[in-house]
Formats: structure tokens, sequence, C-alpha cells
């Protein structure tokens, strides 16, 4: 796994060479199709993954409670240098969306109990990439207020910030 690829991500920059080392070793790297299912809301959390080229569609599932059934709804669209997947590091380890590729991608891969193991065993790593995880949480989840407001027309309802 290319080091300088792992630089350039925001949920690994600014962490220090000899802790991005560690990662790149950890690291595969995988390719799918346009269309492949590369996991479903729901399932154990078996990885990490961070995108290197392509786009992949990060959806929810919504019951509208009127007999319509489950349909998806897109929550945001993963692009170059996004990290996803990050159940893999938080319990119950459960994806809450699904995510799906909508061209051909090539991704990093990071196992889920390997890289929680390493993360554990060095406190000062662990705690870098958690910071990063945390604030890649809380922009999904303010990108995802805005959505809901925008969508219900409420966009002038101020944030919460805490």
């Amino acid at each position: 796994m290319n080091l300088n690829d792992l630089k350039s991500t925001p949920v690994f920059k600014g962490i220090e060479e000899t802790y991005l080392k560690k990662l790149a070793n950890l690291g595969q790297e995988a390719v799918y199709a346009r269309g492949h299912i590369i996991f479903r809301e729901g399932e154990e959390a078996k990885a990490l993954y961070i995108l290197r080229d392509g786009q992949v569609s990060l959806d929810m599932s919504i019951d509208t409670g009127q007999g319509q059934g489950v349909h998806q709804a897109t929550v945001d669209i993963a692009k170059k240098g996004t990290a996803f997947g990050w159940s893999a590091l938080i319990e119950p380890h459960k994806y809450t969306l699904t995510a799906t590729s909508l061209e051909p991608v090539s991704l990093f891969v990071f196992e889920a109990e390997k890289l929680r193991y390493l993360l554990d065993s060095d406190v000062n790593l662990g705690y870098q990439v958690m910071k990063k995880v945390a604030k890649l949480i809380a922009l999904r989840l303010e990108h995802t207020r805005n959505l809901l407001l925008s969508e219900r027309g409420l966009s002038n309802v101020p944030s919460w910030r805490y």
C-alpha cells in the first residue's frame, strides 16, 4: 500500500509517518465493478474502507410506514480519499448504511479486527485515528442533518453545536 496515498486521506492526514507505515502494512487494495455492494446496512462491520478512485453511494433504508415497503435513501456520495465503514471501529460493529459502487472503484481495505488490535495496542495511534473518525462521523451527521432540513424546507433552522 502506498504511504503517500494514506497521507493524503483525511482520516489519516497529519498522522506521524511511523504510524502510517503500521497502517499501510495492514491495508489491502481492492477493486470493484460498478454496482457492487461493498457492504449492507445491518451487517457485521468487518472492514474500514478508504476510497482511492471512483464513487460510492452510502444509502440508508427507510420504511415510510405507509405500506409501501422499505426504500433506499442516499445519505452521501463517497469520493476519492473518503473513509467509510467506520462502524468497523465503533461498537456494536454493525454497518449503519449500505455502500454501493457507482462506477468502478479502487479501495484501501482495513480488516476490522486487525485495525482495532493495532489501535488498542498503541494508544497514541488509536487516539489520533479515533479523533479523525469522530470528525468524519460529525461531518456525516451534519451533512445528513442538512439534507433532511432542506428536504423539509427548513434550511433556516440553526444547527446545534456542542
